[in-house]
C-alpha cells in the first residue's frame, strides 16, 4: 500500500470506531461503548488476517478478483457514468428475463455478480481500489448485521448476554466469510435486516393484543418497510434461492402469532403442507416440478470448476423416491462435512472442527436444554425451520465442501444461538466436576 492509502486506511478505522458506537440503532443494544469498540476492533482485527491469508497464500481467489472487476467498474463509472448503469441491463437483451434460477446464460444468473462489482465500484470512489480499505468498510456494514442479530436474541435471552455475543459475533465461518466483499456478506446484511424488523413488529403486534393497539409514526414505519422491501429485494437478486427456504419459514412464524394453538403445531402443519405441494409438483414437468428447481440447481454447481475439496453425489432424479433416497446424504453433506479426517489441507480442518463443536452443543441441549421455551417461541421456530431448509437446499445441491462451509456460515446463528442459550451450562459444569471429584477419589 502506499502511504496516502494506509493514511486513509488508518484514518476510516479511527473514524469507523469513534462514530459506530453513537449510531441511535447501536445504541440501543445496551453494549457500552468499550464494548461495542472491542467488538468492532476484534472484527476488524480477524478481518485484517483473512486479508493476509488471502493475498499470500494464493487461495479463495474470488475476493481479490472481485476487487479487481469493481476496480474496472469503477474507471466505467468515471469516465462513462451512462455505460455504469446500462450495463446493468446488457444481458437482459441478450438472454431475456427468463431461466430464473440459472446461474449460466441468464441475466439473473450474471446479475448478482453484476451488483456486487456495482458495488465495489461505489466503493471505490472513498478507497481508491483498495482491497484492505474495502474489506474494513465491509465490515463496519455487516458489524451493524450482527448488532441487529444481538439485540433480537437478546432481547429474548436477557440472561445469557456471553452467549448471545458469542454466537452472533464470533461464530467462526461466519465471522470468515462476512468479512471480504462478496455475496455472502450481503445476503447477511439483509437477512438480519429482514429478521430484525420482523421481529420488531411480531413483539408489536404481541403487545397490541394484550394493550391498546400500538399505532407506529409514519417515519419509523415507512423507513422500515423500506429496508425490509429493500433486503428481499437484494436476496432476490443476489441469491434466490434462499427465498425458496426463507418464505414458507416467515409464513409459518406468521400463522403461529394468530392462530390459537401451540406455535409447534402450527409449524409442523404448515411445512406438512408445504412438503405436501412438494410432492403434487414432482407429477408435472417443467417449471411446475419444483424438484427441477433444485436439480437444475446442481447441475449449474457441476458445470463449474472441479475444485480440491469436491465431493461424489449420488444421482438425484425429480421424484420424491429420488429426494428421499438422497435425504440422508444431504443432511450429512450440509450439516457434518468435512470431516475432521478427511483432507490433509489445515485449514479445511479448521472448518471441520466447528460442526464437530456444534455438535457437542446440540448433545448438551438435548439433554439439559430447556425446549419447552423454544417450542413456545415463534421466532425461535422460524430460525430452526428455515436453517433445516437451507441445509437441505444446500445439501442436495453444492457438490464442493468449500462452497458448503461457505454458504452455510451465514445461517448457523439461527440453530446455534438458541441452543447454546437455553442449554444448562451450569447444571452440566456441576455434573462434570461431581464426576472428576468421584474418579479423583476413587483412583487417589
Amino acid at each position: 500500500m502506499s502511504l496516502i492509502e494506509q493514511l486513509l486506511l488508518l484514518f476510516y478505522l479511527l473514524l469507523g470506531c469513534w462514530i459506530v458506537p453513537k449510531f441511535p440503532f447501536v445504541k440501543k443494544s445496551k453494549l457500552t461503548a468499550f464494548e461495542l469498540r472491542l467488538l468492532l476492533l476484534l472484527k476488524l482485527m480477524i478481518a485484517w488476517g483473512v486479508l493476509i491469508y488471502l493475498t499470500t497464500s494464493g487461495k479463495n481467489p474470488d475476493y481479490i478478483k472481485f476487487n479487481n472487476s469493481g476496480k474496472e467498474e469503477y474507471l466505467i463509472l468515471i469516465h462513462t457514468p451512462q455505460l455504469f448503469l446500462q450495463n446493468l441491463i446488457k444481458d437482459a437483451r441478450e438472454y431475456g428475463f427468463g431461466r430464473f434460477f440459472e446461474t449460466d446464460y441468464s441475466f439473473w444468473g450474471y446479475l448478482r455478480f453484476n451488483l456486487l462489482f456495482k458495488l465495489l465500484a461505489i466503493l471505490d470512489i472513498f478507497t481508491f481500489g483498495n482491497f484492505y480499505i474495502n474489506t474494513f468498510l465491509f465490515c463496519f456494514a455487516t458489524f451493524f448485521a450482527n448488532i441487529a442479530l444481538y439485540r433480537v436474541y437478546h432481547s429474548i435471552f436477557k440472561e445469557n448476554k456471553s452467549l448471545v455475543l458469542i454466537s452472533t459475533f464470533f461464530l467462526p465461518t461466519s465471522l470468515l466469510f462476512t468479512t471480504c466483499v462478496h455475496k455472502d456478506g450481503v445476503v447477511f446484511i439483509a437477512l438480519s435486516a429482514i429478521v430484525f424488523i420482523l421481529f420488531k413488529f411480531s413483539r408489536q403486534f404481541s403487545a397490541s393484543k394484550i394493550e391498546a393497539p400500538i399505532h407506529l409514526p409514519f417515519r419509523q414505519s415507512f423507513f422500515s418497510s423500506l429496508i425490509l422491501g429493500l433486503s428481499f429485494a437484494i436476496i432476490f437478486l443476489i441469491r434466490n434461492y434462499v427465498l425458496v427456504a426463507l418464505i414458507p419459514a416467515l409464513f409459518a412464524w406468521w400463522l403461529s402469532n394468530r392462530l390459537p394453538i401451540k406455535k409447534v403445531w402450527t409449524f409442523l402443519y404448515s411445512y406438512a403442507t408445504f412438503i405436501c405441494l412438494f410432492c403434487i409438483s414432482t407429477f408435472f414437468s417443467g417449471s411446475a416440478n419444483l424438484a427441477n428447481l433444485i436439480i437444475n440447481r446442481r447441475f449449474a454447481f457441476a458445470k463449474l470448476r472441479v475444485g480440491h475439496t469436491n465431493i461424489q453425489m449420488n444421482n438425484l432424479q425429480p421424484n420424491l423416491k429420488s429426494f428421499l433416497y438422497n435425504l440422508p446424504q444431504a443432511i450429512n453433506h450440509a450439516l457434518l462435512r468435512p470431516y475432521v479426517w478427511e483432507f490433509s489441507r489445515w485449514d479445511v480442518f479448521l472448518t471441520a472442527l466447528e460442526p464437530f463443536l456444534y455438535l457437542i452443543i446440540f448433545i448438551a441441549f438435548l439433554f439439559w436444554g430447556n425446549k419447552k421455551m423454544y417450542a413456545s417461541s415463534g421466532f425461535l421456530l422460524f430460525g430452526l425451520f428455515f436453517f433445516g431448509s437451507m441445509m437441505l437446499v444446500i445439501g442436495y445441491t453444492i457438490p464442493n465442501i468449500g462452497a458448503i462451509v461457505r454458504y452455510r456460515s451465514i445461517f448457523w446463528v439461527f440453530l446455534i444461538c438458541p441452543m447454546l442459550c437455553s442449554t444448562g451450562w451450569k447444571k452440566i459444569s456441576r455434573y462434570f466436576t461431581r464426576f472428576t471429584t468421584l474418579f479423583s477419589s476413587k483412583y487417589s
